[in-house]
């Protein structure tokens, strides 16, 4: 366990001595982190452009069903930007019904 903790002040040391060396951390460890951070980056948008395929379909179902005005869509999507940024995202349809009741 020592070993490793001197391991880790050396690094450090080293990293900090070194601050503006780009080049202080190996080309693999960089290129593995930007490989990382780019396939989490395609998985967040893929996951992202189906949710709204699927926010699409359900919007256009409701606007085929229900007679509902323009204002009244612009009202509300002001009342709803304002409800999400206050519980910060966190909405559930617990709380929608609640809402609308």
């Amino acid at each position: 366990m020592s070993q490793f903790i001197e391991k880790a002040i050396l690094f450090y040391g080293g990293y900090i001595a070194n601050e503006h060396n780009p080049n202080y951390l190996p080309n693999i460890v960089v290129s593995t982190l930007k490989s990382i951070v780019r396939d989490s980056d395609n998985r967040q948008n893929k996951m992202l452009f189906k949710l709204c395929v699927e926010m699409s379909l359900m919007m256009n179902v409701i606007a085929a069903t229900h007679k509902i005005s323009k204002d009244s869509i612009g009202k509300l999507r002001t009342l709803c930007e304002d409800e999400v940024r206050r519980v910060n995202g966190m909405i559930s349809p617990y709380k929608a019904i609640d809402w609308q009741a």
